[in-house]
């Protein structure tokens, strides 16, 4: 609505007002409203960038000696998202150095593993005419490989 009313070829809030049945008292509050908003310009997209084994290592490197403001500053700096932090250490095995953030994630899943897993014990022993079949293998997995037979060639 504000668009129509202040944008490249704006409608008269009279036009508006006819067309929405929006008083045209209201519709010209928000146009003075509107007109007196600072303009912000619009946040820069962030493009990918593909980063190099090199770029990771020098990163993680740096991120590893870091504490919150001087990781954020390195962040900022490289255009870089925790997140993808967070996985260039995951991928790499750095899990020391991984955040304490995904470690309480990691150990809360594995909780609700093991409360579903004696749900369903606890559900079996009480009516085990209703369990006839295997339950669901509720055990974490460790690893998940997606082409085994490609792996067993590499590795042979």
């Amino acid at each position: 609505m504000i668009e129509r009313l202040t944008g490249n070829s704006p409608d008269s809030a009279r036009k508006v007002s006819a067309q929405t049945g929006i008083s045209q008292q209201t519709l010209s509050r928000w146009q003075q409203e509107a007109r007196s908003v600072p303009d912000v310009p619009a946040k820069k997209k962030r493009t990918a960038k593909t980063w190099t084994v090199d770029e990771k290592v020098r990163v993680l490197g740096e991120a590893a000696t870091m504490n919150g403001a001087q990781l954020t500053g390195l962040l900022e700096r490289e255009g870089l998202l925790l997140a993808e932090l967070e996985q260039w250490r995951l991928a790499l095995g750095d899990e020391v150095n991984a955040s304490l953030a995904a470690t309480k994630r990691i150990r809360q899943l594995e909780r609700d593993l093991a409360r579903r897993r004696a749900l369903y014990a606890r559900a079996q022993r009480k009516k085990p005419e209703r369990w006839s079949l295997t339950t669901r293998n509720w055990t974490a997995i460790e690893a998940v490989v997606l082409h085994p037979d490609r792996i067993a060639t590499v590795a042979a």
